[in-house]
């Protein structure tokens, strides 16, 4: 935070605005403000939205994932019904910031940065989501584990081996390496 911002935060007034930006999977980008006009910041114009809420932002020492939800009605024009039912915003990563909006040359400060949860529809047009924080890549598994024994069980769905393969067909063309079993009754 700049020290001007420090400044202005020790005053007895504030002009403070939350700013969103919102980059789904696909790259397209979403700028929201909660100030009652819009901001134009870093290049983007974050547009005055209303009919959303957040719950406290909680955050701790235990290396948890830290979450926040959100739930609302975009009454946004750029946000699609159809694009959340879709799934698009699922995993979409967000940042979350503040800003002074009567001198945004002070900067800005962060709150939250991750992606959002599932994003669930309801209804009446109100949305259900959760923001995880950045812990939760934490959480994901990126390579597994290789050893010189299988760590699969023969016939489960890592191991890959159907113990159950298809019957032989006399009108099917099978190429090498295919499996099936010949019928052994009737």
């Amino acid at each position: 935070m700049s020290a001007a911002f420090a400044a202005h935060l020790a005053g007895d007034v504030s002009s403070l605005a939350t700013c969103w930006k919102i980059i789904r999977n696909d790259g397209v980008r979403y700028h929201f403000t909660d100030h009652d006009q819009n901001i134009s910041f870093d290049g983007d114009l974050y547009k005055a939205q209303a009919g959303y809420e957040r719950s406290a932002i909680s955050s701790d020492s235990s290396m948890s994932v830290d979450n926040l939800d959100v739930s609302g009605v975009f009454d946004s024009q750029d946000i699609r019904e159809e694009d959340l039912r879709a799934g698009l915003f699922d995993g979409a990563e967000v940042f979350v910031f503040l800003v002074n909006w009567a001198d945004l040359s002070m900067g800005q400060i962060a709150l939250r940065r991750g992606w959002f949860g599932e994003v669930t529809l309801k209804e009446n047009g109100v949305f259900l989501t959760e923001l995880r924080g950045m812990t939760q890549a934490l959480s994901k598994t990126i390579g597994g584990l290789f050893t010189p024994e299988c760590r699969a069980d023969l016939g489960d769905a890592k191991c890959k081996v159907n113990l159950e393969p298809p019957e032989i067909l006399r009108e099917t063309a099978y190429g090498v390496g295919d499996l099936v079993r010949v019928k052994t009754s009737g």
